[in-house]
């Protein structure tokens, strides 16, 4: 399609390609204007956080963005590390099968304690415990002896506040869980301290006596 107007030819290309002039014509003095400030902006933010990095400065709310934006970002892998821990050793009473015995000649000799951390991420393995001797212990690393990350967390988060109801709630509930297979069940909360690095790799002190929680499943 052709129009005339004064006597030139204009064409529907012609009209699409000045009306693309007239949008960049438009819109190129804010870009102009927007591309400086960007480079500045991250140009400065870099100098700022090399010197802070490097304790030339002090970095504003230690250099976390979050909280100078004023949003949490929930990064907890990246928290500050922690100053106390708690580990939670759950042991229980049951029952030692005797090879072709009777119910009736169960003893209490035959009953024997066992770890209930090892029976709920298997759901078999009853492997027999000294408590005596496990709390004397402080194991370094007590990751791999909850069913999950998230078994820890919430034990641990229930320790530091010594939250006696929580737990005893739990110990409740998992013993009709378990279908009558415990007796008893013992909660022990270590308090402990997280130790700085050190000569003799001694990761965790005590802060405190333990707490011992206990519950009896046939009630």
């Amino acid at each position: 399609a052709k129009r005339k107007k004064d006597d030139d030819i204009v064409t529907e290309d012609d009209d699409k390609g000045q009306d693309q002039e007239r949008t960049i014509k438009h819109q190129s003095p804010n870009q102009h204007r927007r591309r400086p400030y960007l480079t500045y902006f991250f140009l400065s933010y870099m100098v700022y956080n090399f010197c802070g990095e490097r304790l030339w400065i002090a970095k504003h709310d230690g250099g976390d963005i979050g909280e100078f934006l004023r949003f949490s970002q929930y990064w907890v892998m990246f928290g500050t590390p922690p100053i106390t821990s708690v580990h939670t050793i759950l042991v229980g009473t049951t029952a030692k099968p005797s090879p072709g015995a009777n119910d009736a000649d169960q003893h209490d000799d035959d009953q024997q304690l066992v770890d209930v951390w090892e029976w709920i991420k298997s759901g078999h393995n009853m492997v027999p415990v000294d408590l005596e001797l496990r709390q004397s212990q402080i194991w370094s690393n007590m990751t791999h002896a909850y069913p999950s990350p998230r078994w820890e967390r919430i034990f641990d988060q229930w320790g530091q506040r010594k939250d006696r109801r929580r737990a005893r709630y739990f110990m409740t509930q998992f013993c009709r869980y378990s279908n009558d297979k415990f007796q008893n069940l013992t909660l022990v909360w270590q308090h402990l301290r997280v130790m700085p690095p050190n000569e003799n790799n001694v990761r965790h002190q005590r802060s405190g006596p333990d707490t011992v929680l206990e519950v009896d499943c046939q009630i």
